[in-house]
């Protein structure tokens, strides 16, 4: 048990969010461009992208990580468009720690 993801909510749930918070969740502006991580095209892609490239690459910065990779991240952001968010030179797979510093960089970018 643990709490519910929205931040500063103290309701206790198993996974994910309350049922006062999870209305608001599907109800986000990117929900249409979310729903494309569910569909089963993209768990294939994701998990072939995942075994063509085992190893990390980096942030980008010159120096390998060499960890395993974990995710699968958009070059360039897809915004629901569909031939660009299944288009597999558009992925790189990334380990944990480097995903989240990349989109951070990214983000500041644009």
């Amino acid at each position: 048990m643990k709490y519910c993801h929205r931040p500063g909510c103290a309701v206790i749930v198993r996974r994910g969010y309350c049922d006062r918070h999870r209305p608001q969740e599907r109800d986000r502006a990117n929900a249409q461009e979310r729903q494309l991580y569910r569909d089963p095209r993209w768990r294939q892609l994701r998990a072939s992208i995942l075994v063509q490239q085992p190893r990390c690459p980096g942030r980008g910065d010159g120096r390998p990580c060499g960890e395993p990779t974990v995710d699968v991240h958009h070059r360039e952001p897809h915004h629901g468009d569909h031939v660009r968010f299944y288009d597999p030179r558009n992925l790189v797979a990334l380990c944990h720690r480097c995903h989240p510093s990349i989109e951070a960089r990214e983000r500041r970018a644009r």
